[in-house]
């Protein structure tokens, strides 16, 4: 929803703010899977780019795990 974008965004300002890399890669993970699953125009090109970008974040710390989730909804959003 346009509603949890803007919370998504929000959170996204503070933690950049904050310097706060892990909180980032999460958040931008999820604003990802957000944009993928909907239909707006634009919306699977951004949604890349914040999971691309939370992939490198989590790489760059040793988040494996985050790292692994991001792999496999990227390979859904770049499969459809």
């Amino acid at each position: 929803s346009e509603e949890a974008e803007q919370w998504f965004a929000r959170a996204l300002e503070t933690e950049e703010k904050l310097k706060a890399p892990p909180l980032e890669a999460r958040t931008r993970f999820w604003l990802g899977r957000l944009l993928l699953s909907r239909e707006a125009p634009g919306d699977r090109d951004r949604g890349r780019r914040h999971l691309d970008r939370s992939l490198q974040i989590a790489s760059d710390l040793g988040m494996s795990v985050l790292a692994a989730e991001i792999r496999a909804v990227g390979a859904v959003g770049r499969a459809a």
